[in-house]
């Protein structure tokens, strides 16, 4: 299983931007809370199942068992008959179990997305309050008693905005914000028409008991999303791959979402906050890498790489050195080189060459330039060195050892000392200082 990693969010220096930061980090940790869970309590089930089924086949092995016409006749003794009913039951009840929770969970991923996209509503109307003026809303005498102030009206518009809208099926609600967007669609990235089966799939399971429906069929035929072997009053299930599905296509559409209005709303802006948002995509990406979420890595990153976006040199590296990377760790070495082929290499720095050449597996010119980079670079830092995935392969040659104590003056080690500087509890991020990098 792919490791967890939740950011700790760092305080932007614009408070617009850090909503919208914000909302996705809160909707990222609460669906990967879900996965972890979906993971546990199918581990527990499983065991519950299995008690169930080992107290029923004991109490099997105390019966005499005969066969009549074919028909399997079990004698019990009548003063066990209660006992047999009941684990005959409770092993009917384990299974159902096993039937009823991981729709539950599904149902539950898709209900962190709508409160995902309630934020979006209200990141985009803090961004651009004008548009509140197209609003229709009336208030009473009796409303306005209960306002203080006009930040206060603007918070009621914005909650019947987003009440509105949630109660609309999840593809009107891309439709409504791309036209908010002034863009011609937002159901037109990788994973669409997995979202719209998703999405149909637990409605089935939160009003028809997962069967088939006629509506489900329409809907999923219209955006290429359905099944040819599912039929309609078939039931449907939630299994372990499918959740697995849901989860990741649910994790890249919050990041896309996220900043494909950012990158709108601040396209003319200043460059600043463009490099911010570019920044924090970039992080995100860096993480999915880090949890080995490689599929995640190089979609998110092909998105950011698109015509709809505009990065400067550094980042634009950065975007296609994480995508590189992710292809390398999936086994495509022709699509990790292709994604070299997008840099003009011979205009980078010498820090960012550097994991060009490991990419390649050009060992010797890596060491070179570890060499012409030396020991106080801002970007390729110890730190780097030790954490940076993109070396994980390099850290285990002996030679890379030798260069790193040559040009730091101290061997490389594997490990790094870390102080809990904040005891977490349970609604608090544990913060560690890492004494290397003093």
């Amino acid at each position: 299983m792919d490791a967890n990693i939740i950011i700790v969010n760092q305080s932007s220096g614009n408070s617009l931007l850090q909503e919208a930061f914000d909302n996705l980090d809160g909707y990222l940790q609460n669906i990967t809370s879900l996965r972890d869970a979906f993971y546990c309590n199918e581990e527990a089930l499983s065991q519950h199942l299995s008690r169930q089924r080992e107290e029923y086949n004991a109490m099997h092995e105390r019966c005499t068992i005969t066969e009549t016409d074919g028909a399997k006749i079990i004698s019990v003794p009548n003063a066990e008959i209660y006992l047999y009913k009941k684990l005959q039951k409770n092993v009917l009840r384990a299974v159902r179990a096993t039937e009823l929770i991981p729709p539950c969970y599904l149902a539950a991923l898709i209900s962190s997305y709508d409160a995902f996209f309630g934020g979006i509503i209200r990141s985009f109307y803090n961004i651009c309050p004008d548009k509140l003026r197209d609003s229709e809303k009336t208030f009473t005498y009796k409303d306005l008693e209960n306002l203080q102030s006009l930040k206060d009206v603007k918070k009621s518009i914005i909650d019947k905005k987003i009440d509105t809208e949630l109660r609309e099926s999840h593809i009107e609600q891309l439709n409504w914000l791309a036209g908010q967007l002034e863009v011609s669609t937002l159901t037109e990235f990788n994973g669409f028409s997995d979202f719209v089966e998703i999405t149909q799939r637990r409605n089935l399971f939160v009003h028809a008991d997962g069967i088939v429906s006629d509506q489900y069929i329409k809907v999923c035929q219209n955006h290429k999303a359905l099944d040819e072997n599912i039929q309609a009053g078939a039931k449907l299930d939630v299994s372990r791959e499918y959740f697995e599905k849901a989860y990741h296509v649910l994790y890249r559409i919050g990041i896309m979402l996220t900043f494909t209005m950012l990158n709108i709303l601040f396209k003319k802006g200043d460059e600043e906050v463009k490099v911010e948002i570019d920044e924090k995509l970039i992080e995100y990406i860096y993480y999915m890498i880090y949890a080995e979420q490689y599929a995640d890595a190089v979609i998110v990153s092909n998105f950011a790489l698109g015509k709809s976006f505009k990065h400067n040199q550094i980042n634009r590296v950065y975007y296609a050195l994480n995508l590189a990377q992710s292809h390398k760790w999936l086994g495509n070495k022709g699509e990790c080189k292709k994604a070299l082929k997008q840099i003009d290499w011979t205009a980078c720095l010498h820090e960012l060459q550097l994991p060009k050449h490991v990419l390649l597996g050009d060992y010797k010119s890596a060491y070179a330039c570890m060499d012409r980079i030396g020991k106080n670079n801002k970007i390729i830092s110890p730190a780097a060195y030790r954490e940076w995935p993109i070396f994980k392969e390099l850290r285990e040659e002996e030679q890379f050892k030798k260069t790193y104590e040559k040009i730091f003056g101290e061997p490389f080690v594997s490990t790094a000392k870390v102080v809990v500087e904040k005891y977490a509890s349970p609604s608090e991020e544990t913060k560690v200082r890492d004494d290397s990098e003093e």
